[in-house]
Parts: structure tokens; sequence; C-alpha cells
């Protein structure tokens, strides 16, 4: 996640000289994010980006802009992004099965 300064289809183009491997397919969240005040800036700057296979992008969220009666000039909006990694199923409820199983298998 970080400020990359260019759109989403851009970070690609980035992705090799500041971290190598593959690049990433879609950086998201790809819209507005800077820069307060409006009416005098625009970028599509932030954006969560991976190149692990099978990762996917499961939400986001673009916040407002924060604490505007301190003039905070070229403020970006502060952005969440959620990513879901790959595996095999979904590890706690597979922990709280073998939990119970082994609790069943010591009371009998």
């Amino acid at each position: 996640m970080g400020d990359w300064n260019v759109p989403g289809h851009g970070v690609s183009k980035l992705w090799a000289d500041l971290i190598g491997g593959s690049r990433p397919q879609k950086p998201q969240p790809d819209e507005r994010s800077c820069c307060w005040p409006e009416s005098h800036h625009y970028g599509i700057f932030d954006h969560l980006a991976t190149n692990i296979v099978g990762a996917k992008h499961i939400g986001h969220t673009v916040h407002p802009y924060q604490l505007l009666e301190e003039n905070p000039v070229k403020q970006h909006r502060a952005v969440s992004a959620s990513l879901q990694l790959p595996g095999d199923g979904d590890l706690a409820a597979k922990q709280l099965i073998a939990k119970a199983s082994a609790a069943t298998a010591i009371e009998e």
C-alpha cells in the first residue's frame, strides 16, 4: 500500500525498479485520492498492489479528507484496502474443527 504518484495502470512500470519480480496485475483502488483542495490538485495515486499469485483485492474505502480546519494543503485522503491471500481454505475454521476434534477424542 502506498502513494505511487501514478494512476493504477502506471504502478507496473515502477514495480520492477522499486520491488522486482513479477508485476502486479491491477492495483486498487484506482480512484481519486489526492489532494486537498481538489480545486487545485488532482491525483489517482494511492494503491494497494501485490504480485502474489492468487491474491485478491476484496474491498477498499477512500475516506474523506481529515482535519480540514488545519488547511492541510496537498493532503491525501486516507485509504484502506483489503487483500485476501491465497491459502488452503479458511485456516481459522480448520483450526477450530481440529481443536473440537481433539477435545472430543480426549473425552472419549
